[in-house]
């Protein structure tokens, strides 16, 4: 389905004798630029991703007038911050539930976003000019392949590099994916909190510790954070209270709250 979407705003016609080899070389870059699989987990929402990105820069190019090569980079990064926004509510999830909420963004942005003819074009897609130099079917088949061939490459560097050995690493060990995941949602939260220090905020919570009833887990909300709550008397399990946040630590990606 993505690489429907990225093929249609190309124009084509049935004369054209390698537009069967060029959608062939464009079906596996998706995947081939997808790194969630080396951390193990699955993503169900490309079409998203490479649907709105191709749909951005055929935009650009055929009503903006602007350069191929620069919509191609706004794509880029129009990618990068959906990215990030999804990430940043799904990354609490891991394995089944992780693929269902990108699975829910796949299904939203097909349904609701590929609508907007303005930016579509509709149901025909959006005709964008091939770049200059790359007009012929041939040329720009050559141009996908080298692209292809060029994911490909930066995927094989990436598993090699100190970074792609530690996402074989969160795949193959569950507690030190648990570890990373808990760091990366730490420094989050405190980057979010960290101007709310002294704030009084309504909270639940949600863990206790059995030798220590007085610590344990708190989550609030607006925004959405779950961090180690301590007081000075046992904490009611499972019951709202209102806490007040008393450390947001960048540096030492700590959170934490006190029964107000």
């Amino acid at each position: 389905m993505s690489t429907t979407e990225e093929t249609t705003i190309i124009p084509r016609t049935a004369d054209d004798p390698t537009d069967a080899e060029t959608t062939a070389v464009l079906a596996p870059v998706p995947a081939a630029a997808s790194e969630l699989g080396w951390c193990g987990q699955i993503s169900l929402g490309h079409q998203a991703f490479v649907g709105l990105g191709a749909f951005t820069s055929a935009y650009l190019v055929t009503d903006l007038g602007m350069s191929f090569w620069f919509a191609i980079a706004v794509a880029a990064g129009f990618g990068a911050v959906q990215a990030t926004l999804l990430g940043m509510v799904s990354l609490r999830l891991t394995g089944l539930y992780f693929a269902l909420v990108t699975l829910a963004y796949g299904a939203f942005a097909e349904n609701t976003l590929f609508g907007i003819t303005s930016l579509t074009g509709g149901e025909g897609g959006k005709p964008a000019a091939r770049p200059p130099g790359f007009e012929s079917p041939e040329n720009y088949y050559y141009l996908c392949l080298a692209f292809l061939a060029l994911v490909i490459w930066l995927d094989w560097r990436l598993t090699r590099t100190k970074g792609g050995r530690a996402m074989a690493a969160l795949r193959e060990n569950p507690r030190v994916a648990s570890a990373y995941e808990r760091g990366i949602l730490d420094l989050v939260e405190a980057g979010v909190l960290r101007d709310r220090v002294g704030e009084v905020m309504t909270g639940v919570v949600v863990e206790v510790d059995e030798k220590k009833p007085y610590r344990g887990e708190g989550v609030v909300a607006g925004p959405a954070v779950e961090a180690r709550l301590e007081g000075r008397t046992p904490l009611p399990l499972g019951e709202e209270v209102s806490v007040e946040l008393v450390e947001a630590d960048i540096e030492n990606r700590r959170v934490r709250f006190s029964p107000a």
